[in-house]
């Protein structure tokens, strides 16, 4: 399951509510989640890294430098879930806010659910 801006936040949230279903998320553009913590952020899907790796074989979080505040969330996001040795892509470019960056995402994430 994957979004983009609000419908990544929505895939998120859905995601971690059904691990048993859904093994490759992305995550185009979401916006920040306020005080984001490993252990505690979506309902502590991600305090056990081992468990949540071997359930999810790609989270992707994608975000343009451009969009400033969307860029900082999704960074820091993933800084704090590599810390943890939880597995992920982060991919971020000189885009915004829009298509252009969704497309990126997409055209990477795409090939990688048939690895």
């Amino acid at each position: 399951m994957t979004g983009t801006s609000r419908g990544a936040s929505q895939s998120l949230q859905i995601t971690s509510k059904h691990m048993d279903q859904f093994a490759w998320i992305g995550a185009f553009s979401a916006p920040p989640i306020a005080n984001f913590e490993v252990k505690t952020s979506l309902d502590g899907v991600f305090s056990d890294a081992a468990a949540y790796n071997k359930k999810v074989r790609l989270l992707w979080i994608g975000a343009g430098t451009m969009e400033e505040r969307t860029h900082h969330g999704a960074k820091a996001m993933h800084e704090a879930l590599e810390a943890a040795g939880i597995k992920q892509v982060y991919e971020s470019q000189g885009t915004s806010h829009e298509f252009q960056t969704w497309r990126r995402d997409l055209r990477e994430f795409a090939p990688r659910l048939f690895r």
